[in-house]
């Protein structure tokens, strides 16, 4: 349902006008660990914006097409997502499904991976509390607009990633168990991946693929296929070198041929991104980068789309979409 409007107003740094909000708010949020500070960014957030500003109170998934109605009525400055990649990833199928002209997209990252609002220079409030909230609401109220990079696979917009084989069964099992046992959820996001990471290790995945990855053919047998826009994957996993932005034109594929391979390339991911604020670094050996990728199985395969599962399917296209989207951004410091 749609939230009630915000009647307050006041102004913001330099003198410029309020702006009109659409703010896509998680409905998990109000109950969660981090319901206080969300109070706090919503209070900020309402001080700072015009009356006619609006939210609309949103499941994990599957919100889209009721976000393009808000936004292609209210035609806001700024469409802001409160929530994790899932969110934020259902308010820029919004924005595209609702037409020009498109607003800016601002984050809130009060997720558990923020795999997108990381990657764009954003901290993820779980970790950073008040400054990180304080910083995000600021950007969204008065930041500085940028062009990304967009993915599209089978007619879907990603912002993050897209994944077939291990990862989309590693996520499956994970929602299984959260939604068997709730009490899962109160570990908070990693343990049940990790849990579902160790059941799903050395089973069956992925199977014999064919990829023509820009006209380039092979036939393989694939254990796990990832598709990113932005470096950081999976919330602690770097597969792109420290500074990468998604402005390039181009999407990055990881192909693993195996557990053995899974394991090893994804240690070697974690300890790039342990090691990125240190100093620059190169993307890890076996990743390849493209515009269009075409993906046949011989059956069909479990795949997921910036952390929510989607219907397994034989045949996928995946192409990059350059410049696709605004994102509205901190501020650089002038100091």
């Amino acid at each position: 349902m749609y939230g009630p409007r915000v009647s307050s107003r006041r102004a913001i740094p330099g003198g410029a006008p309020a702006p009109r909000l659409v703010v896509v708010e998680n409905t998990r949020l109000a109950a969660g660990p981090l319901s206080e500070l969300w109070s706090r960014a919503e209070q900020a957030l309402s001080n700072g914006c015009a009356p006619t500003s609006m939210t609309v109170h949103t499941e994990p998934a599957g919100n889209a097409e009721r976000i393009a109605e808000v936004v292609a009525r209210e035609r806001p400055d700024v469409v802001v997502a409160a929530g994790g990649d899932g969110t934020v990833r259902d308010a820029i199928q919004g924005i595209r499904d609702a037409g020009e002209p498109s607003p800016p997209l601002a984050i809130v990252p009060l997720g558990t991976a923020n795999n997108v609002a990381r990657s764009l220079g954003l901290e993820s409030v779980r970790r950073g509390g008040r400054s990180a909230l304080d910083r995000a609401v600021t950007a969204a109220l008065a930041g500085a607009d940028r062009r990304i990079d967009l993915g599209r696979v089978n007619g879907r917009w990603f912002v993050g990633s897209f994944a077939l084989g291990m990862d989309a069964d590693i996520l499956r099992l994970r929602n299984r168990l959260v939604n068997a046992m709730r009490w899962a959820s109160l570990l908070g996001g990693y343990p049940p991946y990790l849990a579902s990471c160790a059941a799903n290790l050395f089973r069956a995945h992925g199977g014999a693929m064919s990829l023509c990855c820009d006209g380039d053919e092979e036939h393989l047998v694939t254990y796990d296929l990832v598709v990113t826009n932005v470096p950081l994957y999976a919330g602690e996993f770097r597969f792109g070198p420290s500074g990468a932005f998604p402005d390039d034109g181009r999407l990055d594929l990881q192909r693993f041929a195996n557990a053995t391979d899974y394991v090893r390339r994804f240690t070697g991911a974690w300890m790039q991104q342990l090691r990125h604020d240190r100093g620059p670094s190169l993307a890890p050996a076996g990743s390849r980068t493209f515009t269009r990728l075409t993906v046949e199985t011989t059956s069909p395969v479990a795949a997921q789309i910036d952390g929510e599962e989607i219907a397994p399917e034989r045949s996928w296209v995946v192409s990059a979409a350059p410049g696709a989207v605004t994102v509205r951004l901190p501020r650089a410091s002038s100091g």
